[in-house]
């Protein structure tokens, strides 16, 4: 059905006005995200996923660092409900579980859905404007209030990671255009949600702030290895 050209017309300015607002929203988010060194945070995540009766909730800190040499480095220190520390870096991600005495390894190959999906879960850490339109639809939602924070709706251009990733949803402070919670819808019908709070941004982390150091007799394990041959 046709719409009648009155109506387009008068619809024209409301959608150049909300694109308009968008463009502006995703200019400065990103102008910040570019400008980000080192950032750490206090997080709490809520996990909801297909069979379980329950969400999954944790919370500890998060450290985000742009090495020189090996580039982004994260390490997530959960506390609750049991201690765990997850580091990516260099297309390596690292699980340690002190109460198993377990290292888990898993090489993240480039261009693998797996290594962009963990690559997403830090795309608002230094990244210019380009990449937000390379990789990204974007939408910005509806909110009822100016103050209340700014959201993103990412949807990846890549059908790859769409497969595992189908929508990233960011909310952004609207003065500072830090990150206050983002959630990851995935395909295989499970949603996380991180919220931050106590942001610092630029503090100047070191390299050893972002280290992970396990005790000797740590038992390590490498799933890769231990998957059936065909």
């Amino acid at each position: 059905m046709k719409l009648p050209l009155l109506l387009v017309l008068l619809l024209l300015p409301v959608c150049a006005e909300e694109k308009s607002l968008k463009e502006e929203v995703l200019a400065r988010v990103a102008e910040r995200s570019a400008s980000i060194r080192d950032f750490q945070a206090a997080f709490e995540q809520r996990s909801v996923r297909e069979g379980l009766s329950k969400p999954v909730l944790s919370s500890g800190t998060l450290r985000y660092r742009v090495d020189p040499q090996s580039g982004p480095v994260v390490l997530q220190k959960a506390e609750k409900p049991e201690p765990t520390l997850i580091r990516v870096a260099r297309g390596r991600m690292e699980t340690y579980v002190p109460a198993d005495a377990t290292l888990e390894i898993i090489d993240l190959k480039e261009g693998e859905a797996g290594s962009r999906a963990v690559d997403a879960t830090v795309l608002l850490f230094g990244k210019p404007r380009s990449f937000w339109d390379e990789q990204y639809e974007v939408a910005l939602a509806p909110k009822a209030d100016a103050k209340d924070p700014d959201e993103l709706i990412l949807v990846p251009r890549d059908a790859g990671l769409r497969k595992t990733l189908p929508e990233i949803r960011l909310w952004v402070d609207a003065k500072t255009s830090l990150p206050v919670r983002v959630r990851y819808t995935y395909a295989r019908g499970e949603e996380v949600t991180l919220s931050f709070s106590d942001l610092k941004v630029n503090q100047g982390l070191k390299a050893e702030d972002l280290a992970l150091e396990v005790p000797k007799g740590t038992e390590i394990l490498h799933p890769s290895d231990t998957e059936e041959k065909p």
